[in-house]
Parts: structure tokens; sequence; C-alpha cells
């Protein structure tokens, strides 16, 4: 447990010295990978910190999926808002899109990514009975989380 927390630490320390290397950088002086990694590394350490105090249907045999899961929708949410407010780039889905309109921000977005996530591993740990379906399950949005994250991320980073 002191290991994991020595490891987030080590690597919040080790995002905060990239602030200044790589990729396009904010009207602050900021890179964009800096923001990309922060909001990406921030989701996990927070569920790992809930799951300590709320673990009610947890499978501790599942646990590390749904890390990564939260990881991998994190950093396509990271990745969305960094390109659309500080790199130019715009949105091509119509539901991010309407979130963007109705909240006025692409933060928004995502913190929406994240209760979506959270959520559905929550329905999940109630629902799903069989192990196989729920590693299907966490699979799959990991996937839809993962894929356009890298690709934004690596466009905004090459300034593509």
């Amino acid at each position: 447990s002191q290991g994991r927390v020595r490891l987030a630490t080590g690597l919040l320390v080790f995002v905060w010295l990239l602030k200044d290397l790589g990729g396009f950088v904010t009207p602050e002086g900021v890179s964009f990978l800096f923001y990309i990694i922060l909001l990406a590394l921030v989701p996990p350490l927070l569920f790992e910190l809930i799951k300590r105090g709320y673990n009610k249907g947890a499978r501790e045999d599942l646990r590390r999926m749904e890390q990564f899961t939260v990881f991998s929708q994190a950093l396509d949410g990271a990745a969305t808002f960094v390109g659309v407010n500080f790199a130019g780039y715009g949105e091509q889905h119509i539901v991010a899109n309407t979130i963007f309109a109705a909240f006025g921000n692409p933060i928004a977005f995502y913190l929406l990514k994240m209760l979506f996530v959270l959520a559905v591993i929550f329905v999940a740990r109630r629902e799903v009975e069989k192990k196989d379906e729920h590693v299907y399950l966490l699979l799959l949005i990991t996937i839809f989380g993962l894929a356009p994250g890298l690709r934004d991320a690596f466009r905004i980073f090459f300034g593509v």
C-alpha cells in the first residue's frame, strides 16, 4: 500500500517535470502533454482512494482491469479537452459538441466521461455475474477510450 502511494507520488512529480517538455505549449507556456498526462493519471488515483472507502461488489481479480478502464476513458477525455480547449482542434461527435455547447467548456466532457466510466463499473459489479462477461464489458469500454485517447494525444503532441 505504501508502495502504491510512493509510485503515485513519483508519477505526479515526473508529470510535473514534464510540464516544460515536448509537444506544443499553451499560452501559459505549459506543455499540452503535461495536461494530458495529469488529467489521465488523476482518475485512477482517485479510483484507488475510493475503492478503499467503498468496496461493495468489487472483485479483487478485476480491480486492475477496472483501473485501466478508468485510465483509458480519462486519457480520451483529457486529450479531447486539451485538443479542443488549447490546440485549436474540433470535435466531430455530435454528442461531445452538444456537451460543449450545453456546458460552455470542454472540461465538462472530461468530467462526464469520468462519471460514465465509474457508473459502468458500478453497474457491472452489481449486475454482471459471469467473470467473462464482466471482463468483456470492461475491455470494450477500455478500447473505446484508449484508441481515440492515444490517437488524439499523439496528434496533439506531434502537431498533426
